[in-house]
């Protein structure tokens, strides 16, 4: 894909260091309850819940707590051939940007596929300083970069390849942060994302409520307050609640929305 151009120029940020922390102006939207804007909140829920801290027994930044990670998203996808794909759009040379790169688990299997111009780079610290002691743990570098997706404080087509998995449907402006990709992608550069499918299940959540609040009585979602995400009233909130009782955006798409979504 092709980058997107914008006329606001922009600094690199990204620079040798481990991490740099990068000031912006929030252009959120304003929540009337608390004044706080929706990308404040976002920011402030994913700083209190990093990715995969109240999943696992292990304490968040040992070697045994990324062990566990990475068995648990590998064992996820290991039925698909999702990892071999990324690896086949990932050049070997140029950067490589792991855009909402969480608790790091990307840059540390492109690290292992010998993919060496490697940057990070998320909305919460917390998140990005667990993705540190993950390289740390793993020996590979890659710098890290404290930033919100919908302003990207990056030159105009600066990376061959974007991976952003799991991110863009917790962004109050996912229109604005696709753009924001486009434009910091080299020409010919390629792209990697995943967003929430609004499967079967999701569509016809209505009549399915009552067997998922049976299943629910069953099986029991560990971490971040979402015990009782099959008593959630409708499809939206049960997609809110998958990450934790107060994430202030989850959303998810069918297919026609997404390539609608990505001209």
């Amino acid at each position: 894909m092709g980058g997107m151009e914008k006329s606001v120029p922009r600094t690199e940020a990204v620079t040798g260091s481990r991490m740099v922390r990068s000031e912006y102006m929030i252009n959120g939207i304003m929540n009337e309850n608390s004044g706080i804007s929706r990308i404040e909140q976002v920011k402030r829920f994913w700083n209190s819940h990093p990715l995969f801290t109240g999943e696992s027994q292990f304490t968040p930044g040992s070697k045994e707590f990324f062990d566990h990670h990475n068995r648990v998203i590998t064992d996820q996808i290991s039925s698909s051939n999702l990892l071999d794909e990324i690896i086949a759009l990932t050049p070997e040379a140029g950067k490589v940007l792991d855009l909402g790169c969480g608790i790091g688990f990307w840059l540390d299997f492109f690290a292992r596929h010998h993919r060496k111009n490697l940057f990070g780079g998320d909305i919460s610290l917390a998140s990005l300083k667990l993705a540190d002691l993950r390289s740390q743990v793993y020996s590979y570098s890659a710098p890290l970069c404290n930033l919100n997706a919908e302003n990207l404080p990056f030159k105009t087509g600066c990376f061959m390849h974007i991976n952003c998995h799991g991110v863009l449907h917790h962004t109050p402006d996912i229109a604005k942060a696709i753009s924001e990709i486009y434009r910091v992608l080299s020409p010919g550069g390629t792209i990697s994302i995943s967003l929430y499918h609004r499967n079967w299940v999701l569509r016809n959540f209505g009549f399915l409520s009552p067997l998922l609040r049976l299943v629910g009585r069953i099986f029991n979602v560990r971490g971040r307050g979402r015990e009782n995400i099959f008593q959630a009233g409708n499809a939206e909130e049960f997609v809110r609640l998958y990450d934790g009782l107060d994430n202030p955006v989850g959303k998810c798409f069918t297919f026609r929305e997404i390539k609608v979504l990505f001209g």
